[in-house]
């Protein structure tokens, strides 16, 4: 007769199969006397904290797991992408550049700085107004 999990063995809850067994095969069905109680109860401890280092170390570990995937994720999709794009930036005004002054060979010499300040400025401001 099985009993559910979590639940004490009584020796009325025996079968008839577990009354034949001999001392050394019966001696775990016992309730233990007032002087094992204490050496178990040392031994219940010990495994005891043994258990709860190890369900600490599979916390820490799925912890470590669910960090580690938040920072591959966390590079995947916004590090990556951000220094793709900066990169192909650069890498894109520096090949027009290249392009431009290969195909038109001009020097521009600015000789009156404030003039051409002055000129960028009047032409930012005629033109017209983006509307929002």
């Amino acid at each position: 007769m099985e009993t559910p999990e979590g639940s004490v063995y009584t020796p009325s809850q025996m079968s008839s199969s577990t009354s034949n067994l001999s001392f050394s095969q019966a001696s775990f069905l016992e309730q233990p006397t007032p002087s094992h109680a204490s050496a178990l109860s040392d031994d219940n401890v010990s495994l005891t904290s043994s258990l709860s280092t190890d369900t600490d170390d599979d916390e820490a570990e799925a912890e470590w797991q669910e960090s580690l995937q938040q920072l591959n994720l966390l590079v995947s999709l916004v590090v990556i992408p951000f220094f793709g794009k900066w990169v192909g930036r650069r890498c894109a005004y520096w090949v027009w550049t290249r392009y431009m002054t290969w195909k038109y060979p001009v020097d521009i010499v600015i000789t009156n700085p404030k003039a051409f300040n002055a000129a960028g400025v009047v032409g930012a401001l005629s033109s017209p107004s983006p509307a929002l």
